[in-house]
Order: structure tokens, then sequence, then C-alpha cells
């Protein structure tokens, strides 16, 4: 946000421009974004995973180091980066309609900027949490998974948290107990539709769960 609109108001290069795409294009640089937000993430992940994995081992009362697996964790990051890509392109392309909108009504460098504040105000905060608490679930998930295997569980239990956001496929798992290697059947209470995951979280779970 803090990027566009000091590109927005800095104006003069804007002025050149005469067609909308090549002027929004100017002013939210997509791939600069996708960088940034992917490469921030990534760093977060790496740390969500060891850290994860380290607050498993001591409530199983182990006191081992635990590092999640570099080559597990490649693959687990780069398999993120890609929907966090696409996180980008979501947040981009909102902020984009609005600047196109703007250029087309032939609107002031002030109004073009009024636009973006408008559209990103509880936007950036709304998408972030959601993109954030996905992506930290994410690298709880896969690395108490592989902390449980790695301290030799056998078994794994599906619990809730009972806050009244819990999803009602989520509440009809409570209790179940499955192999550590085994996946967890998730049915879907309204559609009928099931999924199968390591447990909540679980990094390649369908969307809707």
């Amino acid at each position: 946000r803090v990027e566009v609109l000091r590109r927005i108001e800095s104006g003069a290069a804007l002025l050149a421009f005469t067609q909308k795409a090549a002027a929004t294009d100017f002013i939210f640089d997509l791939a600069k974004f996708k960088q940034g937000l992917t490469e921030s993430f990534q760093s977060l992940s790496r740390t969500a995973l060891d850290t994860a994995g380290q607050q498993l081992l001591a409530e199983l009362g182990k006191d081992d180091p635990f590092t999640m697996p570099p080559a597990k964790a490649l693959t687990f990051l780069q398999e993120r980066r890609n929907l966090i890509a696409g996180a980008a392109d979501d947040i981009h392309a909102q902020i984009m309609g609005t600047l196109q909108e703007g250029i087309t009504s032939g609107d002031t460098m002030k109004q073009l900027s009024d636009r973006v504040r408008a559209a990103s105000n509880g936007l950036s905060e709304r998408r972030g949490r959601t993109i954030a608490s996905t992506e930290t679930g994410a690298a709880y998930a896969a690395a108490r998974q592989e902390g449980m295997r790695s301290a030799g569980v056998k078994y794994k239990r599906w619990l809730v948290s009972g806050n009244a956001n819990t999803r009602a496929a989520h509440k009809l798992m409570n209790g179940a107990t499955v192999g550590i290697d085994e996946k967890f059947l998730v049915i879907n209470p309204k559609t009928g539709d099931t999924d199968e995951v390591d447990g909540p979280s679980d990094p390649n779970g369908q969307p809707w769960n």
C-alpha cells in the first residue's frame, strides 16, 4: 500500500502514460509485490517449522532439539510459495480494479490515492490475517506431523478447540484416532464431500476443509 501511494503521489512519471493499463502497471508492480510477500512468508514459515516441532517435543516431555529436515522444509516452502503468489494476485486485482476505474474517470492524483486507501482499508488487514493464519497453520501442521513421527509417536487424535468458529466438519472429528502415518477422513456434513488429511491445517487439505 505504501509503495502504491508513493508512486501515485509522485505523479510526474504517471502523467506521461496515456494507456490505463500501462499506468496501473507502473503504479502497482505485481512482480515486486509477489517477491516481497513470498520472501517475508518464507522466512516466517521456516521459523514456524522449527518452533512447532520444538513445542511438540516439549509437550511429549522430550528435551531433544528439533529441526525440520532440510529437504522436507524446502519442499514445504516451495509448495506454499505458489499459494502465497496466488493470494498476491488476488490483492493486486482488487487494487488494480479501483485504479483503472479512477484513471478511466480522469481522477486527480489525490482521488486515485483516496481510492487506494479506501480499497485497502480493511482489505490489507483482513487479507493479511487470512494469509498469515493459513500459512502459520500449515507450517505448524507439517512440523508437528514430522515431529510426532521422529519422536516415535504411534497414534494421533483429532481434538477441537471448542471455539465458536470451529467448523462443523471438524466438530464431527473430535476424538477420532488414527495411526501416525494414517489420514483422518473428514466429511463435510453439508455437501457430503470428503477429505483425507494428516490433521487440522494440513497444507494438502482441500480448500473447504
